[in-house]
């Protein structure tokens, strides 16, 4: 193979990776496949309703859900996170002000800054597998 074939080729493979692809049925979620786990990215329309994040995407565990996933989703109302998320970034679910249901599996080790803040949660059930808490990541939620 020639040099210039076998670079274009190389950068084809690298772009590849490192887009946010869309989930075939899967609520229209953007996601990065490392080749290991998932992280959620986002959602590809407005979410009207509730949110329940899946728990394998192309076969792989959903491990993290990115910063600023959800960020101010206006109709987002209740949000389930799987067993197999360990991780929820800074302001994930941030100003999502309607979600009066929120349901973490247990398998959540970290939770980013302001990663929950300003919902309309009344009540809230931890992980026992809990590490790290960050800087106001349940910050104004007035009704807990």
């Amino acid at each position: 193979m020639k040099k210039p074939t076998l670079i274009i080729l190389m950068l084809l493979v690298v772009f590849t990776l490192n887009q946010n692809i869309q989930a075939d049925g899967v609520l229209d979620l953007r996601y990065k496949n490392n080749g290991i786990f998932i992280t959620i990215t986002g959602s590809n329309s407005p979410i009207i309703g509730g949110l329940e994040i899946p728990d394998k995407i192309d076969g792989l565990p959903v491990r993290i859900i990115d910063r600023n996933s959800f960020r101010s989703a206006d109709e987002l109302t209740s949000v389930k996170i799987p067993d197999s998320v360990t991780t929820v970034l800074d302001n994930a679910f941030l100003g999502c002000t309607k979600v009066t249901e929120l349901s973490m599996g247990n398998g959540i080790e970290n939770i980013g800054v302001s990663a929950f803040s300003y919902l309309g949660i009344k009540k809230l059930e931890l992980s026992n597998k809990l590490k790290s808490v960050s800087v106001s990541s349940f910050g104004y939620n007035y009704n807990l």
